[in-house]
């Protein structure tokens, strides 16, 4: 999920981050991982929803607070 994120392949990681939601739908990571594919497209509406969702879950996830400080 991470991999495709940080290799720049943005639709191969989405389908990723929806089978991982599928499995663990209130994971922090898999709606921290959704909200970086989101503002890789700039869906930034999307994108601060789902930081929020990750914040909800886990409210001390240092990387969701960045990404929405951002």
């Amino acid at each position: 999920m991470s991999l495709c994120y940080r290799l720049g392949r943005t639709s191969a990681a989405a389908g990723c981050v929806s089978e991982a939601a599928a499995l663990t739908p209130f994971s922090h990571l898999v709606l921290y991982t959704r909200g970086l594919v989101h503002s890789a497209s700039s869906e930034w509406e999307e994108a601060r929803q789902c930081y929020r969702n990750a914040l909800a879950i886990h409210p001390t996830h240092v990387d969701s607070l960045l990404q929405l400080g951002e």
